[in-house]
């Protein structure tokens, strides 16, 4: 009941304030917002997708530098394989291990974005809280 009351009040609060408003200036108003909106959505999109990749390209580098025969832990790993997984050959292998360096790149990758994601919003907040009337 009182959540229904709330949106009841909401609605009248939004009514009275756009009440002032010219009917053509709110059409064009709102159109504005839809477009702006849009641009703003492809945009994100287009510079998440630019950030993902750069950093999945990074990791991917850093953790193929240890992807040798050179390194231990890459014949610990293929040792692990032949033991768990003796039915492949070791070019299957080597595929289990391609695909897991491929997919730890975009795990970490995934946690840069979250983290920038994190500090974007911890800004923003600080934005708000900086402008916020006060009462």
């Amino acid at each position: 009941m009182q959540r229904h009351q709330a949106v009841q009040i909401e609605a009248t609060q939004a009514q009275s304030t756009f009440r002032t408003i010219a009917p053509a200036a709110f059409a064009h108003a709102y159109q504005t917002k839809n477009i702006v909106r849009q641009v703003s959505i492809s945009a994100g999109v287009a510079l998440a997708s630019v950030f993902m990749q750069e950093r999945n390209a990074l990791h991917y580098n850093r953790l193929a530098e240890r992807f040798s025969w050179n390194a231990w832990q890459f014949n610990d790993a293929l040792h692990l394989l032949r033991e768990q997984l003796p039915n492949l050959s070791d070019t299957q292998r080597l595929g289990v291990l391609a695909g897991e360096l491929a997919r730890q790149a975009t795990l970490i990758s995934c946690l840069d974005f979250f983290r920038l994601e994190v500090w974007i919003a911890l800004a923003l907040a600080g934005c708000l809280l900086a402008l916020r009337a006060p009462d």
